[in-house]
């Protein structure tokens, strides 16, 4: 098995989980999520809850060798293991940004942005994510109980102005590095 996969959770306190053939559906302090294992590869895994611990294996004996087997049951052992982190602390992106006039706002569940383009930018917030901006309107927090959701919207933000490597304006993920280059020479 691979080594990510053959690694046990533990069940945060204030968290129940409950394991169906089909799917796992884990209920915290901060909501209700569920992740489905209704494919092929992954009706092959076998998913077990025991005194607050959770462990996968592969079910057939032929598949233990098997190289995508492995890959899976590390993949689903990781899934659990943000569906877990999920609903007891949830996921958070810390965005800015950076430029002249750039500012973030929230009009009726949506985000709009201005970001130096000759109209405003307006995007949709989805139901399971929260977006709270801070006072100066250039800072942003993305959080939510759903890693992969979180995730793709603060990507989507990024990517409506992405930070330009000369003059660093754009829409930036906190802490993490902008390529600088040198600006070109007469």
């Amino acid at each position: 098995m691979s080594r990510t996969g053959s690694i046990i959770l533990t069940v945060p306190e204030g968290v129940t989980v409950t394991v169906y053939p089909q799917e796992i559906i884990a209920v915290g302090k901060l909501g209700e999520d569920k992740i489905s294992l209704a494919t092929k590869f992954m009706s092959e895994i076998d998913v077990k809850l025991e005194d607050g611990k959770i462990s996968t294996s592969i079910k057939s004996e032929q598949n233990k060798s098997k190289k995508e087997y492995k890959a899976v049951c590390g993949t689903i052992n990781r899934l659990i293991n943000n569906l877990l982190e999920g609903v007891s602390t949830g996921f958070n992106k810390e965005i800015y940004m950076v430029g002249v006039g750039y500012k973030a706002e929230i009009k009726d569940d949506q985000l709009v942005l201005t970001a130096g383009f000759s109209h405003l930018v307006y995007l949709d917030i989805p139901n399971d994510i929260k977006v709270e901006v801070n006072k100066n309107k250039t800072e942003f927090n993305i959080s939510g109980i759903n890693k992969q959701a979180v995730g793709d919207f603060a990507d989507k933000v990024v990517k409506t102005r992405k930070p330009d490597p000369y003059g660093g304006k754009g829409v930036h993920y906190k802490g993490k590095p902008v390529r600088r280059k040198e600006t070109k020479k007469k």
